[in-house]
């Protein structure tokens, strides 16, 4: 009886699928879109996490609709005039004394001014320091300049002559003002000085005088104070 020929050990016959014409081949898998893969997925979670993720991803769509997510270098931002250098109290703002900056919005203060042509030519009343946006409330109203722009709205300026009894002060100190009554004799009860006011602000300085404003409603004390007799200037510690 005939035997099949010996075949080497080891060796074995596989048929390559893709020569096999025998070989039925199935069609190319499809993919399922993302958004159906993402419904799987969350649906194999338990319940709180699955919730948890579905909020968190509109909760990012909703940004991203809104803008909120924008990047740096995106549109979310605006442009505002800056102070170059640092501008102290009665400073008349000069064209190379101000630029504008893109800044975040989040980051733009209230106030803030977007046209250079808007705070040049206007004096300052509060210090604005270097790279910081220049605001309305740090400038004296369009048109109004030396006192009269330092004056904060409703409130009346007193100059009072400068001498030995008046202590050092700078521009934007808080004082008090006190009235002396004519020849003062303060070991007598009755006597004291008269407080006139405790808010009052420093607004210009020179050698000759210093110029307070007072609150409207302390205007005619300190008034009829400075034609009556003295009026002493003092300065308050916190």
């Amino acid at each position: 009886m005939p035997t099949a020929p010996n075949r080497p050990r080891g060796r074995t016959r596989h048929r390559v699928p893709h020569l096999d014409p025998t070989r039925t081949r199935r069609p190319p898998r499809r993919r399922p879109p993302a958004l159906g893969r993402l419904r799987r997925w969350v649906a194999r979670l338990p319940v709180g996490p699955g919730l948890l993720v579905v909020a968190s991803l509109l909760a990012i769509a909703s940004l991203r609709a809104s803008g909120a997510t924008d990047s740096p270098g995106g549109t979310d931002t605006a442009t505002v005039v800056v102070a170059s250098v640092e501008l102290e109290p009665g400073t008349i703002v000069g064209a190379d004394q101000v630029g504008v900056r893109a800044v975040p919005n989040v980051a733009v203060p209230d106030g803030a001014i977007d046209d250079p042509d808007r705070v040049v030519g206007r004096q300052v009343t509060s210090v604005i320091v270097a790279g910081e946006p220049v605001v309305r409330a740090r400038l004296a109203p369009d048109g109004l300049l030396g006192v009269a722009a330092a004056t904060p709205p409703g409130w009346t300026s007193f100059a009072l002559p400068a001498d030995d009894r008046l202590p050092p002060t700078v521009v934007g100190q808080d004082v008090q003002l006190f009235a002396l009554p004519p020849a003062t004799d303060v070991s007598r009860p009755g006597h004291a000085a008269d407080r006139l006011t405790d808010s009052a602000v420093v607004v210009a300085v020179d050698d000759r005088r210093v110029t307070v404003a007072v609150d409207a409603r302390d205007a005619p004390h300190v008034a009829a104070a400075l034609v009556a007799t003295t009026v002493v200037l003092a300065v308050r510690g916190p």
